[in-house]
């Protein structure tokens, strides 16, 4: 129910003019529905912001396990092939028995090796849980 700015008259909806005075009563009504719309407006970037922010917290995880285990692969990878190296490899199917022993006892000793495979299973066993 407008009221008349200029003489204070309750006026009915939707009434274009004051019905005491005749003053437009088209602006309070266009400030009325300006207030909805602002409200409207708040209440929907609200909304958004809650559900990026959601977004944002669900995407966190996956993206740190992809990128954790991305690493660790990488980091195992080159670690085992300096061990190979080191370890006179790579052995071959032409490579005698006992070289296939010193290779495989000098690959399950290499202290590296051991430690970047800790680490990857650690990760990406921790990372299941």
């Amino acid at each position: 129910m407008p009221i008349c700015t200029a003489c204070g008259e309750k006026n009915p909806d939707n009434t274009p003019r004051c019905i005491k005075c005749g003053v437009a009563l088209g602006h309070q009504a266009r400030a009325k529905v300006d207030a909805q719309r602002a409200t409207v407006a708040k209440t929907v970037r609200i909304i958004f912001t809650v559900i990026v922010v959601v977004l944002v917290l669900l995407a966190i995880k996956p993206a740190y396990e992809a990128a954790g285990t991305a690493y660790f692969r990488y980091r195992l990878n080159t670690v085992k092939e300096a061990a190979i190296k080191s370890c006179g490899g790579p052995i071959t199917e032409t490579s005698m028995g006992y070289q296939k022993d010193q290779f495989d006892k000098c690959m399950s000793t290499d202290e590296t090796l051991q430690t970047a495979q800790t680490n990857f299973d650690n990760f990406t066993h921790a990372s299941k849980s």
